[in-house]
């Protein structure tokens, strides 16, 4: 399991026929009371195949007692993007893990999930702002207005010259990609301004490509 999750990660070329495809759904879905970090590169392997045939395993894996085998097994249904997989990312944003929290909204964000919304909007007032960021990028892709303050909040960040200034420029960019996901003047105008004047190339380098794709 970690063999193959290295190799697909290092970019290699590997045939995966069908029967291949099923034996590792299989083994994810018999291995609960194996070592837990089967579960969790073999999560890995299914999520970067897109493997469809996965997610129902997968969403229940999300309810398994490994934290760490939830988040990858929520950042597999993530990357497979497939909405049958949004009631247990949903649930999972009630997780006491943070980590957990915000894996499940990233994939709830890749999955465009519409029933996500009112979890979504209530991560807004959240305390950790990581979280909230996320929510903010999550409801953006589904065209809700709500995330329009936090967005903008987020695009106004201003770097102290401090440890946490890749925190900031994260979020940022994170901002502008959100801001992309919308039709809304006050954002459009905001990314306009961070292309022309912000003091970190990556942010300005961000805003200009978001303006090209629109």
């Amino acid at each position: 399991a970690y063999e193959l999750s290295r190799m697909l990660n290092q970019g290699e070329k590997i045939q995966f026929d069908e029967n291949l495809r099923a034996d590792l759904v299989k083994t994810f879905a018999e291995a609960k009371k194996d070592d837990p970090r089967v579960r969790e590169y073999l999560a890995l392997v299914l999520g970067r195949l897109r493997e469809k045939s996965a997610v129902a395993a997968l969403s229940e894996a999300v309810g398994d007692e490994s934290n760490d085998v939830k988040i990858y097994s929520l950042w597999a249904l993530g990357n497979i993007e497939d909405p049958t997989g949004g009631p247990a990312a949903l649930s999972a944003i009630s997780d006491p893990d943070p980590t957990v929290q915000r894996m499940a909204v990233g994939a709830l964000s890749a999955m465009r999930y519409g029933p996500a919304k009112a979890a979504l909007e209530g991560n807004l007032t959240n305390g950790n702002s990581a979280l909230k960021y996320d929510s903010a990028v999550a409801l953006a892709r589904l065209k809700d207005e709500k995330a329009v303050s936090t967005l903008l909040d987020m695009m106004n960040l201003k770097a102290t010259g401090g440890a946490g200034d890749e925190i900031i420029q994260s979020a940022k960019i994170a901002g502008i990609e959100g801001a992309g996901e919308m039709d809304n003047g006050a954002l459009r105008a905001k990314v306009v301004e961070l292309s022309k004047n912000d003091p970190d190339l990556k942010v300005r380098e961000a805003a200009m490509d978001a303006i090209k794709r629109r």
